[in-house]
């Protein structure tokens, strides 16, 4: 199993993301992956991207983007929430 990770911001294929302390720790030592594993990468905005992991100096680690694997498209079902009201204290 790929694992995924959070990157903040718009993401663009190519391009070389810095990784967080926390994050290149987790990758590293926690999961135990090495520079050229592959990595699953999400922007928050629906998009899912095929990244690798890439060493970007002595001690930083980067991820570099290959490509969009998926975009969610936006909802098209409108959502109603409706609450039922009690009477007096009840509420």
């Amino acid at each position: 199993m790929t694992p995924r990770l959070f990157l903040p911001g718009p993401l663009s294929a190519g391009g070389l993301h810095p990784l967080a302390p926390e994050q290149a720790h987790y990758l590293l030592r926690v999961l135990r992956l090495a520079a050229g594993d592959p990595v699953l990468c999400c922007d928050g905005a629906g998009e899912l991207w095929q990244a690798v992991l890439v060493r970007s100096g002595s001690r930083a680690f980067a991820v570099e983007l290959i490509a969009c694997q998926l975009r969610t498209p936006a909802p098209t079902l409108r959502l109603h929430l409706l609450q039922g009201l009690l009477k007096g204290a009840a509420m």
